[in-house]
């Protein structure tokens, strides 16, 4: 399998389980968080949102600012609207890797924090990222007294 089909793969697989959290997750629960310190639910999802946008100008452009992550989403806290805004984002990123193809995968490089990573790296990094965010909600599950959907228990134990 390439890097670029393995990334999809994982990708899909990371971000299924997202959707299925956000779409379980207690209405009473959407803007709540366990510590002044965490973000609420609501706020975590645009978060992926702004970061995926982000992501996807490091492959574009081999540079990725997160200082200009807000520039890619203005819209509300809403529970629908932020799916919305994430299917499109995977929807861009479809798009993104179909221009890339594999041809582009193996010669891509993005200056990263300073350091140089191919398209290997670059994408487990945002798959990390994403999956890094499922550790918190499973720990924002316990504690807000809710339960995580089936694939979380399956994939994850949570």
């Amino acid at each position: 399998m390439s890097s670029l089909e393995a990334f999809r793969e994982a990708w899909h697989d990371v971000r299924k389980l997202t959707y299925e959290f956000v779409e379980a997750l207690p209405a009473e629960r959407w803007s709540w968080s366990p510590h002044p310190s965490y973000a609420p639910l609501a706020k975590q999802v645009r978060h992926l949102v702004c970061v995926q946008g982000v992501y996807h100008q490091g492959f574009r452009e081999r540079h990725a600012d997160f200082a200009r992550k807000h520039d890619h989403y203005r819209g509300s806290l809403e529970r629908g609207e932020l799916v919305a805004a994430l299917r499109a984002k995977d929807a861009e990123l479809e798009r993104i890797l179909g221009e890339l193809g594999e041809a582009g995968a193996e010669r891509f490089e993005i200056d990263f924090f300073g350091r140089k990573r191919s398209f290997s790296r670059y994408a487990a990094i945002v798959v990390q990222h994403e999956s890094i965010h499922h550790g918190e909600w499973g720990l924002y599950a316990a504690l807000g007294g809710f339960s995580t959907p089936p694939g979380w228990k399956l994939n994850w134990g949570l």
